[in-house]
């Protein structure tokens, strides 16, 4: 009988924009980690972010703490989608996705946010 591999379920990561920020509001210990590029980051970000582009992004060196909660976020969610992952298959498990990304919190919570 071979063993059954854990299926990894996107959704249960990911949070709506006002759902990301009422929960990093409430998870006063957690990092946001934006995975965007310096040339993205230089036209908008969400405060309080670091910036962990994923074109260099390696969970041994980030200098994250496992057990440290992270929410990641992006322009649309797919990169920061693909850095949870790599973050989990390391051994992080306390792990939040921004659905849409920066995209959609600058539409649903920061409306005076740049856009692009």
């Amino acid at each position: 009988m071979s063993a059954v591999q854990e299926e990894f379920d996107e959704d249960s990561f990911e949070l709506s924009p006002l759902e990301f920020k009422t929960a990093l509001e409430q998870d006063l210990g957690a990092v946001l980690i934006d995975v965007r590029e310096q040339y993205e980051w230089d036209i908008c970000y969400i405060d309080g972010a670091r910036l962990l582009p994923t074109s260099s992004f390696d969970p041994s060196t980030s200098g994250l703490d496992t057990e440290t909660p992270i929410y990641l976020y992006c322009y649309k969610g797919q990169r920061s989608m693909t850095a949870l992952k790599e973050l989990w298959n390391a051994g992080y498990k306390n792990l939040k996705n921004l659905k849409g990304g920066i995209d959609l919190w600058a539409e649903e919570v920061d409306p005076d946010m740049p856009q692009y």
